[in-house]
């Protein structure tokens, strides 16, 4: 069913929100084991429930993604059990109601109550601590949830709304959260919860019975006023082959209750009917294959940035050697026997750009090692040609010596300098020549 732009502003739904963020720690686990007490609880999977979820992941990405209880007895046999043994996953739930208060909330969307569910901690390998922050309103204008969802991934202003007291129960409910980021880095602030910019990755799924069209998934998932879409008199109207192109390659929809965008920044889950359920995209496609996705996105930044401080070969070498293990570990080409998990997870990847940065950054690595082994090998070919040049002044020496006492003749010892020298000179210059030559034909 589509609907007109002129009523696209009256559209009502339930939103389900995942602001996602990381930070790098390594105390963050013996943090949250230690504080049970502040709300936390691990979440871990025992072997028959791993077993079900093998039935449709392949038992690889299965251990690479989720909390295994493991034993002795059920290490993983992919070979990365050290590595996978590392995973965590701790929730707390909140429950907490609040409603932002801003300027730019004029029409009443502090009158709407969104809730705070949960927080969710994924401690993966490498020391990275992915986190969630679960929101969600129940029969709100889609126009009013974009709006605040707008506000709350804007981790940048969170400082400002701190302080003009624009969502002080939200913020209040994730100091828990902060307590995790403190302790493992010993500073404050909201800044350091998003290492990649200013703002969260959000993935959100939104129920609306109303309308299932393309205008409103692509308002939603750029978190537009709800009828921008096609309204020329709008500054954020998209241009027709713009707004063509992203539906045509970030959207997806097999089945005819639900439609999905992925972008960089948000992934939108769109549907309706009886059939449709926020619960099961949460489980099945934010826990199990957007964290994952996200987590790869993250990895590759932090190489990014290493790779553009590192300057040794040495360094450029470990760094290879680094990239090359977290793709044996976490680089799935596949992941599920079931064609919907694989075509989802490949959406997700093309929206994040991972395949396409992983290509980038392999392909600047592989430039980089070039440049260093061919900057090595002159550096080799100068301290060859040095010693080829002191073995040919003494070979020569010895030769000019050999003849003269060979032929009886006598050569003022100036006179034989002088000699020697004019034939040393002579190979030093055809050996300059060569290599010049030979450094001009290989750049």
């Amino acid at each position: 069913m589509e609907t007109t732009s002129a009523t696209y502003q009256d559209l009502k739904g339930n939103v389900r929100g995942f602001l996602c963020g990381y930070f790098q720690s390594d105390k963050a686990f013996t943090y949250l084991t230690g504080h049970s007490d502040l709300g936390w609880t691990r979440k871990q999977i025992d072997r028959d429930q791993f077993k079900d979820w093998c039935t449709l992941y392949y038992e690889s990405y299965v251990e690479s993604v989720l909390d295994i209880r493991r034993t002795d007895s059920n290490k993983s046999k992919t070979g990365g059990s050290h590595i996978y043994n590392k995973i965590s996953y701790f929730v707390n739930d909140l429950s907490v109601p609040f409603r932002l208060k801003m300027n730019e909330f004029a029409d009443n969307t502090a009158t709407y109550t969104f809730i705070l569910n949960k927080i969710h901690i994924f401690n993966f390998p490498y020391n990275f601590v992915l986190f969630a922050i679960e929101v969600e309103a129940q029969d709100i204008p889609l126009d009013r949830s974009s709006k605040m969802l707008l506000s709350l991934r804007e981790v940048s202003r969170y400082s400002e709304y701190r302080e003009n007291k624009t969502a002080e129960a939200y913020l209040n409910a994730i100091e828990p959260l902060l307590d995790i980021y403190r302790c493992s880095n010993g500073s404050d602030g909201y800044n350091g919860l998003v290492m990649t910019g200013g703002k969260f990755k959000l993935f959100q799924i939104v129920t609306c019975n109303d309308c299932l069209g393309d205008d409103l998934l692509f308002d939603l998932g750029f978190l537009n006023r709800i009828g921008t879409a096609h309204n020329p008199s709008d500054i954020n109207c998209p241009s027709e082959n713009y707004y063509n192109s992203i539906i045509a390659e970030n959207s997806m929809s097999i089945f005819n209750n639900w439609k999905i965008l992925a972008l960089f920044d948000t992934f939108t889950v769109l549907g309706q009917g009886n059939g449709f359920s926020a619960d099961w995209w949460s489980e099945n496609y934010f826990r199990m294959v957007y964290i994952h996705s996200l987590f790869q996105k993250f990895l590759l930044f932090d190489l990014n940035q290493k790779f553009r401080t590192l300057s040794k070969s040495s360094e450029m070498r470990q760094l290879t050697d680094e990239m090359k293990e977290k793709e044996k570990y976490y680089a799935f080409p596949a992941i599920s026997y079931n064609f919907l998990p694989q075509m989802i997870y490949e959406k997700i990847n093309f929206g994040l750009g991972v395949d396409k940065e992983r290509e980038e950054l392999h392909k600047y690595i592989e430039q980089e090692n070039l440049r260093q082994r061919e900057s090595s090998d002159r550096k080799l070919s100068k301290a060859v040609l040095c010693l080829t040049i002191f073995a040919i002044s003494s070979a020569i020496y010895d030769l000019v010596s050999l003849i003269r006492d060979w032929a009886g003749i006598e050569i003022p010892s100036c006179g034989h300098k002088i000699i020697v020298s004019a034939v040393v000179l002579f190979f030093i210059a055809i050996l300059c020549l060569v290599y010049i030559i030979n450094i001009r034909n290989n750049k």
